[in-house]
């Protein structure tokens, strides 16, 4: 049997459908996995038409009531200020050829399906678990409304983020370039204790987490240029161009113009059996170093989420390190030298004189 959801897209759909014509197909939502309510998208939801707007001011705190509670499963329209983008939404990136082609349809169509949404309990607003791009696009556009079906809101964080990673993947909206943002910094935060806690609570295997995870070290300007290009947004492709990059750096190359030229030169992406032989190729070539060539160093590259970024070399055999960062913000600057400073001090105070027990 159709679940409510199924019901609540085919219906979306038939109304901008001649009679008698095949209402195309949409996916199903998969499992959830784990506690998340089974019947929160199942509530019985009116299709026939689309509903009248509620009234603003029913939206709003009243002086003494407090905000008007919406009922789970009504698709309601609410004015745009009442809503606000997910705090756990899963989508990192935003394809700025894909939103202007939503703000097409939206003023050509208005909105055929319902943003999924939760009400807060503190202020009355609307939390978006699905449907951040349309509440974008509406804003762009300046739409009076979103319409929305209300949800039950999940009872954590961790759940919040994983059904809206299941919300807009059942669109088809989101790539494997959110799973890596969203995954690492998971586990950056200390959200899982490790990659394999990620794994577990996602329902996908390690090695999958870990690869994807290792994307997230690309530079953003190489992500937002492989945002736009869709042949490319498989792991299969991807971690061999990660691997590309870490070569190309080692050897001293300007990675990133090698990896947006690669990625632009073919923007239905290289087959996988052709990566990973470039990738073999590059290897072979590196380990095919002629005698007394400096030994290519151990780098960490380091990115700054307030601008800039760098990256750590270790020389090994020349018994050196290098740090390198530009277009730091200066307090970002002050307090890294400092740090660097006192932890250097102490692990070279710490260190053992040479022939000492």
């Amino acid at each position: 049997m159709a679940s409510s959801l199924d019901k609540l897209r085919n219906g979306a759909a038939v109304r901008g459908t001649p009679a008698g014509a095949a209402t195309p197909a949409r996916p199903r939502l998969g499992s959830l996995n784990g506690s998340v309510n089974p019947n929160l998208l199942a509530a019985p939801v009116v299709v026939a038409g689309v509903p009248e707007p509620v009234p603003a001011v029913a939206l709003h705190l009243a002086a003494s009531a407090g905000p008007a509670v919406a009922t789970t499963g009504a698709i309601i329209q609410v004015p745009l200020e009442q809503c606000v983008e997910g705090r756990d939404n899963w989508r990192y990136f935003y394809s700025p050829r894909k939103m202007a082609e939503l703000e097409d349809e939206l003023r050509r169509d208005g909105q055929l399906e319902p943003a999924q949404a939760f009400q807060r309990k503190e202020d009355g607003k609307f939390e978006l678990l699905g449907g951040n791009r349309r509440l974008r696009a509406a804003r762009q556009i300046a739409l009076p409304y979103l319409k929305v079906l209300v949800v039950e809101e999940p009872a954590t964080p961790e759940l919040r983020a994983r059904l809206s990673r299941k919300l807009n993947g059942a669109r088809a909206d989101t790539t494997i370039l959110d799973d890596a943002m969203r995954w690492r910094a998971a586990c950056a935060s200390g959200q899982f204790a490790s990659q394999g806690a990620v794994a577990e609570f996602y329902g996908v295997p390690q090695s999958r987490v870990s690869k994807t995870i290792a994307i997230a070290e690309l530079p953003e300007t190489l992500l937002e240029a492989i945002v736009e290009l869709p042949g490319w947004h498989k792991l299969g492709k991807l971690y061999p161009l990660v691997q590309l990059f870490k070569l190309w750096t080692e050897r001293g190359a300007d990675a990133v113009d090698r990896a947006l030229k690669l990625v632009r030169d073919h923007e239905d992406g290289l087959g996988e059996e052709r990566l990973l032989g470039m990738v073999e190729e590059l290897k072979g070539r590196s380990r095919a170093r002629p005698p007394g060539q400096r030994a290519t160093p151990a780098r960490v590259l380091l990115t700054c989420p307030a601008g800039g970024g760098g990256a750590v070399k270790l020389f090994e055999a020349e018994r050196k390190v290098e740090l390198q960062v530009k277009d730091v913000p200066a307090p970002v600057l002050t307090r890294l030298y400092e740090e660097l400073t006192r932890t250097a001090k102490a692990v070279l105070d710490a260190a053992p004189a040479e022939g000492s027990d």
